[in-house]
């Protein structure tokens, strides 16, 4: 069975991001390419750039997000391999493209459009729109419902996105965790540190763990770029406890999480999250929020759980009991790559036969 993937998009200059780790272990899995509009000349996980194939009339919109749908919509999959027999896509604005009627689509759901449906207000109330975001927002839903029927069976990543694709969608779906290789990552004695490792945006809360980590004299090491990144180094720039690293390399992230006292992980309502797995990996507990995955998978028995604002993780931090850190370990080898590839190959053959069985192809 010959699997076609297509992933939204790639943009070298914000770094990799767990969707780019997610899809390149989709494509290990697969024994495939991942095609893609890559928005930058630098293209580290050497994925294939669909970009010459888009349409001029569509290459206008190729800077704006939201006209991504109009970008694969004239995609035709067919340019990139006439032998395929399933293609997968990965991402919101992918489930666009139109596929031959005897080829089924399987979709990778990170999450319905969350500034569409679960973050909706939180975004319409911090937008600069003003009053043309709502009938933009309408607009953008019936868009995205119509390409919706293009998908014939969804993959969530977590009970969280299933439980959103079928309230906004009403969709049902397979949960495939992503996975980590659990044999690299590295169990080491404490720094004295504790560890924030995550894109610097609004929605994940960085200022929450600074203040808390300042409130309770602790270290914290800021690993990961983003729009409030400048904001905030230059907020804090004079304390000695809050250390910013920037966009951090592989073998440099191992090496903090080894060390760190505990990860911070506090972001509003987290689809999955792959970092508190790679935490808990390293046999380090994990300090989360009480909203979205990783509260169902810390459970206070591998690190606390907070409300996610800096009082919350200040007290957290003091009250930090001690894990077992083989224990820790052991929670994140069920997220093992091994375990992901035979699910995710068991999945991809039973799609392929029960659309091929419905019409006896």
């Amino acid at each position: 069975m010959k699997t076609l993937i297509f992933h939204w998009s790639y943009d070298s200059i914000v770094g990799i991001g767990g969707g780019e780790v997610l899809i390149n272990n989709v494509g290990r899995s697969l024994s495939s390419p991942v095609h893609c509009i890559v928005r930058n000349k630098q293209n580290k996980l050497g994925f294939v750039d669909i970009t010459p194939k888009i349409p001029f009339s569509a290459k206008l919109f190729r800077g704006m997000r939201i006209m991504d749908y109009l970008s694969w919509s004239s995609i035709d999959p067919m340019d990139f391999d006439l032998d395929a027999d399933i293609i997968l896509t990965s991402g919101m604005t992918t489930r666009a493209i139109i596929t031959p009627d005897n080829i089924p689509q399987v979709n990778l759901c990170f999450s319905p459009p969350r500034f569409l449906y679960d973050m909706w207000h939180h975004r319409r109330k911090n937008s600069k729109l003003g009053c043309l975001l709502p009938p933009i927002g309408e607009i953008m839903r019936i868009w995205d419902q119509s390409v919706d029927s293009r998908v014939d069976n969804y993959i969530t990543i977590s009970p969280i996105v299933k439980r959103r694709l079928w309230k906004y969608l009403k969709r049902d779906s397979d949960i495939i965790y992503p996975p980590i290789d659990c044999s690299k990552y590295q169990n080491k004695s404490s720094e004295d540190y504790f560890l924030f490792l995550s894109r610097i945006e609004p929605e994940k809360r960085p200022e929450e763990a600074i203040q808390a980590c300042i409130n309770t004299h602790q270290k914290l090491i800021i690993a990961g770029t983003g729009s409030l990144s400048k904001k905030l180094e230059s907020k804090y720039k004079n304390n000695k406890n809050i250390v910013f690293a920037g966009f951090v390399k592989e073998e440099d992230k191992i090496e903090l999480l080894s060390h760190c006292e505990a990860l911070i992980y506090t972001p509003i309502a987290e689809d999955f999250g792959i970092v508190p797995i790679e935490a808990l990996a390293s046999g380090k507990p994990v300090i989360c929020s009480n909203d979205g995955f990783p509260p169902t998978l810390i459970k206070d028995k591998y690190g606390t759980i907070t409300d996610g604002t800096s009082k919350g993780i200040s007290g957290a931090i003091k009250t930090l009991p001690e894990f077992n850190s083989q224990n820790l370990i052991n929670c994140a080898k069920q997220f093992d790559f091994s375990i992901f590839k035979e699910k995710l190959n068991e999945r991809m053959k039973f799609y392929y036969d029960d659309f091929n069985n419905k019409f006896n192809t």
